[in-house]
């Protein structure tokens, strides 16, 4: 699974790209054009809307250019379904216990809801519908988006240069980097204490979604996976903004 079409020659250039690509653009729009006082940043919004096109259209356009179609993204077979639900509540269900029972009202909680709340304001969706809105996209869309980035694309095209772990672990840096920065913004001044180990799960989650997409040969598994993560992150983010 993976894309082809593209010459040997050009994969480590276009592997680069996407590596890099998505942690340049969050370093423009989440830090870059942060601003003060959670005010509205029409222009963050733009870049945001406009990073995201250009990485998730760029798996389809490149195997175009060079091999004149798009591929069809997939298979989309149930194998592993089970395992992929069972990861994806396990960590969700870590998620929460640790927001509600070990985190809630200490050190790591306040400054977080001010920055949540901050950054929400800055793109303008810090009303509940609108934060609905956001919640539905980054669950169902947006996650499925990354599987396609990350492990179709980025993982499926390493393994044509690399073995199979070195490829993992690889599109798994990849993955946790743009995450740095987001979880940076989130929790500033916290950055060995928080941000280093929440990037290092993301890290591990994104390793063992591409080891799904290996052993089951399909991108519903992990995408179905990613999708409960994200769920449970959403309704963390619900709680702060509702308090």
């Amino acid at each position: 699974m993976g894309p082809v079409g593209i010459p040997k020659k050009a994969e480590w250039p276009v592997l680069l790209f996407a590596m890099v690509f998505p942690t340049c653009i969050a370093l423009v729009y989440f830090q870059g054009l942060a601003v003060e006082g959670g005010k509205p940043n029409p222009l963050q919004q733009v870049v945001y809307a406009t990073g995201k096109t250009i990485q998730f259209l760029f798996p389809l356009v490149i195997p175009f250019l060079f091999a004149r179609k798009i591929e069809a993204v997939g298979p989309w077979k149930t194998r592993g379904l089970i395992t992929g639900i069972l990861f994806g509540i396990l960590v969700s269900g870590l998620m929460l216990v640790s927001y509600h029972y070990l985190l809630s009202g200490g050190w790591l909680i306040e400054p977080l809801a001010r920055a949540v709340k901050n950054k929400m304001a800055e793109f303008n969706i810090a009303s509940p519908y609108r934060f609905l809105g956001l919640a539905f996209f980054l669950t169902f869309i947006h996650s499925l988006l990354e599987e396609f980035y990350w492990r179709w694309f980025v993982f499926g095209l390493l393994k044509k240069r690399i073995s199979l772990w070195p490829a993992i672990v690889m599109s798994s840096i990849g993955f946790m980097a743009h995450h740095v920065v987001v979880l940076n913004a989130y929790f500033p001044d916290r950055f060995i204490s928080a941000v280093v180990p929440f990037s290092l799960a993301v890290a591990f989650g994104g390793g063992v979604w591409a080891w799904m997409m290996e052993k089951y040969q399909t991108l519903l598994t992990p995408w179905i996976s990613h999708l409960i993560v994200d769920a449970g992150l959403m309704w963390i983010g619900w709680v702060i903004l509702s308090q």
